[in-house]
């Protein structure tokens, strides 16, 4: 038995596991032009020597155009007291590229892993956390002519201690962190244009202008509001319920990095893989399993900021999200273990509860217009498709918007007369009809997750087979996402 979060790409089926401490007033302005924003490909940063653990400031780093003259205290490389390992500029400020390769001249390489170890974290959430510091960063140039101070290393802002990428533990975890940072230029918009007034003065930001992408370590259950940001707004967040979670490590806004880390291991720990469990010993033992596993950076960024878009910096901000957009907090099956079940008999039935996000840009209404179902996917060996599964359309009880979230459980029957081997329903919101799949094919060329169980029928597999894997299809096992 197989789960899948999976979604169309391009004509292919791919498997997919599913302080700026200011009054602001925001207000909403009409839609921005098409090309009402420039992505800036350097960053100017004030650089001080720091303790990265104790955080206590020693002063500006140390700059000159002689290298063996040049700072190497900490916090101003990762290599302190190493003199063939400096400081790394001449200048300071220092003035580098945000996605430059050179220790010399970049950014986000030595800032992501500072910020989130690759050596506790999957390249979903490597990928989510890059695009949240670029986003970052681009929203501090942004508005730094009405923000007091100069961007710095500090985590004022996000901590940049150059050469930390040279430092890593391993090549597997400079490919990850490369693989993170390199692979695009993605950030993070609001949906629609809007006012918003900082210290007193009034920015007009449009619908391509990059959010304030906030992230903190981690907060348990739900993250933190910051009220005065639209798409900073609190949601639930139940892979982190754990009591060992603590309850705010940070502000809690935005994403959560150790949150990030749990959805995409699904486990209630991020640090290590619940099956096999290669963990801390205790008094640190492994967590529990998630009952669901996100593998798209996109899931997760979606999630933590409300509303938002993901666009392309390199392709001239181009949108490379859907309007339309749910995820599963949470599967519930109706068996002893809360997993899905293996095997089903022909006219077997089962219930099954999902927990759903709103992670799109539109309130979802309690009319016909939007419900939760299932579509059959037909057995692996067969060509039947006619079989109907889920026997209830869902629809929410009252109005879901962006961030909100809702219940739905459907009763699944497996057809007396199949004669399929495999069966499996997609499990999808529906919008007049259409998949939410199917429309984000539609509005970008990119379909968003839907998910994907497979189920065998007892008495119809007679013989041992391979099966029918159509590429590139990412299979994920059922011990790897059990049910909680």
């Amino acid at each position: 038995m197989r789960v899948y979060l999976q979604s169309l790409r391009r004509g292919w089926l791919v498997g997919l596991s599913m302080v700026l401490g200011a009054c602001l007033v925001v207000c909403f302005a009409a839609p921005a032009n098409a090309q009402s924003y420039t992505p800036p490909t350097h960053i100017t940063v004030e650089m001080y020597a720091f303790d990265p653990d104790s955080r206590v400031v020693f002063g500006l780093c140390t700059s000159s155009t002689d290298p063996a003259q040049r700072d190497n205290r900490p916090g101003c490389t990762a290599f302190p007291g190493n003199e063939s390992l400096r400081y790394p500029f001449a200048t300071n400020p220092a003035t580098v590229k945000i996605d430059g390769t050179a220790p010399e001249d970049r950014y986000l390489l030595d800032v992501v892993p500072q910020e989130m170890s690759p050596g506790t974290h999957l390249l979903p959430a490597l990928q989510a956390q890059a695009i949240a510091a670029r986003t970052y960063a681009f929203w501090h140039i942004r508005t730094d002519a009405v923000t007091p101070g100069a961007i710095n290393n500090l985590e004022d802002y996000q901590v940049f201690i150059p050469r930390t990428a040279d430092r890593l533990a391993s090549a597997d975890q400079q490919r990850l962190v490369d693989a993170a940072v390199l692979q695009n230029r993605y950030y993070l918009s609001y949906k629609e244009s809007y006012t918003v007034s900082i210290y007193g003065q009034t920015l007009t930001l449009s619908d391509q202008d990059p959010i304030f992408a906030e992230f903190s370590a981690d907060v348990r259950e739900q993250t933190v509001a910051n009220p005065p940001f639209p798409y900073l707004q609190s949601v639930a967040d139940p892979v982190s319920s754990h009591p060992q979670v603590p309850s705010l490590d940070g502000h809690g806004h935005g994403l959560s990095q150790n949150g990030a880390g749990r959805w995409a291991r699904g486990s209630e720990s991020y640090r290590c893989d619940p099956h096999p469990a290669p963990c801390e010993p205790p008094p640190n033992p492994p967590l529990q399993a998630w009952s669901v596993r996100w593998q798209e950076a996109f899931q997760i960024l979606t999630h933590y900021y409300t509303g938002i878009n993901v666009r392309d910096a390199n392709a001239g901000n181009k949108l490379i999200t859907p309007a339309h957009r749910w995820l599963p907090l949470q599967v519930r099956w109706d068996t002893p273990d809360q997993r899905p079940p293996a095997v089903m008999n022909p006219g077997e039935r089962r219930a099954v509860t999902f927990w759903i996000q709103n992670a799109g840009k539109e309130s979802w209404p309690t009319n016909a217009n939007v419900h939760f179902s299932c579509e059959t996917f037909a057995g692996l060996q067969s060509a039947q498709t006619s079989a109907i599964f889920c026997l209830e359309q869902v629809r929410p009880s009252a109005p879901v918007p962006p961030g909100g979230a809702f219940s739905a459980t459907l009763t699944l029957e497996i057809p007396t007369h199949t004669s399929d081997c495999i069966v499996g329903p997609f499990f999808d919101l529906y919008k007049d009809g259409a998949r939410f799949a199917e429309l984000g094919y539609q509005e970008v060329q990119e379909s968003w997750p839907s998910y994907f169980v497979n189920i065998r029928v007892a008495g119809n597999c007679y013989v041992t087979f391979a099966p029918l894997v159509q590429a590139p299809i990412a299979v994920l096992s059922a011990n790897e996402i059990p049910a909680h």
